[in-house]
């Protein structure tokens, strides 16, 4: 049973979306006279920015430990691709062991699944 560790791809819009949100923050920062105002400003827009990766960073932990743990090679040998009635077995049986299974986690999955089964055709479940 060979795990493999699933490579992190930059999420590229989401760059782009936090640049707009630091941007804007540094923009009405400049408006503002109060210093407080202006930290509070960029504080909230930094801190939105940085909880979004941390989440981000989080899926990807959660990710890999499911791969590592052999759950999706156990499903790919019972199931092949599957479907979509059995990928949602599969995801209440991972809620089931602890897992915290949300939709950033559930797409991981279902790509690590379609790779190791070589299935191209179908995006999503």
């Amino acid at each position: 049973q060979t795990s493999t560790i699933m490579p992190r791809r930059i999420p590229v819009f989401g760059l782009l979306v936090a640049a707009l949100i630091v941007i804007t923050a540094l923009y009405l920062s400049t408006k503002v006279e109060s210093q407080l105002l202006k930290f509070v400003i960029l504080f909230v827009g930094v801190f939105f920015v940085a909880s979004a990766f941390m989440g981000l960073g989080y899926e990807h932990r959660i990710g890999n430990q499911i791969i590592k743990q052999g759950y999706v090679d156990q499903y790919v040998a019972e199931h092949g691709v599957g479907n979509q009635e059995t990928f949602k077995e599969f995801m209440r049986d991972l809620k089931s062991k602890g897992f915290s299974i949300n939709p950033g986690v559930e797409k991981l999955l279902w790509e690590e699944i379609k790779k190791k089964t070589g299935y191209r055709h179908q995006t999503s479940v």
